[in-house]
């Protein structure tokens, strides 16, 4: 499973990094530095899994539905499930972000720094996490109702298309805070990428019923 502990620095032996140990200073193609974020990604995901579940609730109603050109059925069983996603994941978000400290320190008791770094990431992906039953939803609809390409960019958005782009860039001007906020700004984009493609593509979804 996820994990957000490291080693530490031994004292005495700073001298030997070839970058400072949590600075996560971008050079020759790689970030460097101790990791305090190992899997935060996983993580993230972890919070996520009942709304994945809630999601995979939503696609046989939504199939049915739209097969049967029942629009608003679909409409309405499509938001009751971004409004449970929603309320879940803020929850849950509430809770990281006010014991981000004492999470981060189940893993790694008596390093104030490795938990300060580990803690604020965790915060930072909190702030963002509400947004994630969004972009789930839309995944999810447009999956069931046959529209792979919104499905498949959506799908690939906050752990790959923007994520990938966001870790390796960021730290360029903010190292150690680019590595720290890469997630969240990554589900930012994909919140927006999903509102684009819910507009885009929902109408279109029913031309196909119109006489």
């Amino acid at each position: 499973m996820s994990h957000q502990d490291v080693v530490p620095v031994v004292e005495g032996t700073e001298q030997d990094w070839t970058h400072p140990a949590f600075s996560g200073a971008v050079a020759d193609s790689y970030i460097w530095g101790r990791g305090t974020l190992d899997t935060e990604v996983t993580f993230n995901g972890v919070l996520s899994v009942a709304n994945y579940l809630i999601g995979q609730g939503f696609q046989p109603v939504c199939g049915f539905n739209y097969g049967a050109g029942k629009r608003e059925r679909v409409e309405k069983a499509f938001w009751f499930g971004v409004k449970v996603a929603s309320a879940v994941l803020l929850v849950t978000a509430v809770v990281g972000f006010v014991l981000s400290d004492r999470l981060i320190a189940l893993f790694r008791q008596g390093d104030a720094e490795v938990i300060a770094i580990g803690s604020f990431a965790l915060r930072c992906q909190c702030v963002t996490l509400p947004l994630v039953g969004w972009v789930i939803m839309n995944n999810m609809m447009f999956q069931t109702c046959g529209y792979t390409s919104p499905a498949s960019l959506l799908a690939a958005a906050r752990q790959g298309l923007f994520f990938i782009p966001a870790v390796m860039l960021l730290p360029l001007p903010l190292g150690l805070l680019g590595v720290q906020i890469s997630q969240s700004v990554s589900d930012l984009l994909a919140f927006a990428l999903a509102v684009y493609m819910y507009k885009k593509y929902e109408p279109r979804m029913w031309e196909m019923y119109k006489v």
